[in-house]
């Protein structure tokens, strides 16, 4: 084996596109570790990729390292990972905006992560996207909508009095919350 160096019967030996001969464990360990550190990934020898043999991996290893593959095949700068747990979220089935929210596939998490700013959502607007928010404060200003002061949700008064129930719940009154103005 070109890792371990040990002997192996030619009917164990798992061959490289380069023909550098491998066991099975060590090759295993090679895949298994490509998912964890994208400088390995994907898996070579020589400087030639290693196509994944059939058979090698587990179902969960398999899965794995579909995703590290999505994941290390993203550009860094439009990578999303879960707030809560650090886990990689793909963005494939989103579309791009960044006031979209990113769901945590984990199971056991399930955490809601703002796009643009890495953070647990906080509504559908970011105070870290300052192109953004310059504009967006703009339209509110001129529109005089209002701010909740529980959620962050922007609401707009189409009717009625000055007492409000964002979807939250919360209550409060849409003239001391409204952007731009004397109490905001």
């Amino acid at each position: 084996c070109t890792a371990c160096l040990d002997e192996i019967p030619s009917t164990l030996i798992i061959l490289s596109p380069c023909g550098d001969a491998y066991c099975r464990t060590c090759l295993q360990d090679l895949f298994r570790f490509a998912t964890k550190d994208e400088s390995v990934f994907p898996p070579k020898c020589c400087k030639v990729v290693i196509p994944r043999p059939k058979g090698l991996l587990t179902k969960e290893e398999k899965r794995a390292f579909k995703k590290s593959a999505v994941e290390f095949s993203t550009d860094e700068s439009e990578r999303n990972y879960c707030h809560k747990c650090n886990k990689f979220i793909s963005t494939t089935r989103y579309r791009r905006s960044v006031l979209v929210p990113l769901v945590c596939m984990d199971m056991n998490c399930r955490a809601v992560t703002s796009r643009c700013c890495g953070r647990e959502f906080h509504g559908y607007y970011c105070p870290d996207d300052k192109e953004f928010m310059g504009e967006f404060f703009e339209l509110a200003k001129r529109n005089k909508w209002a701010i909740c002061p529980r959620c962050g949700m922007v609401v707009e008064r189409s009717y009625g009095c000055d007492s409000m129930i964002c979807r939250c719940g919360k209550y409060f009154l849409y003239s001391r919350y409204t952007i731009g103005g004397e109490h905001f």
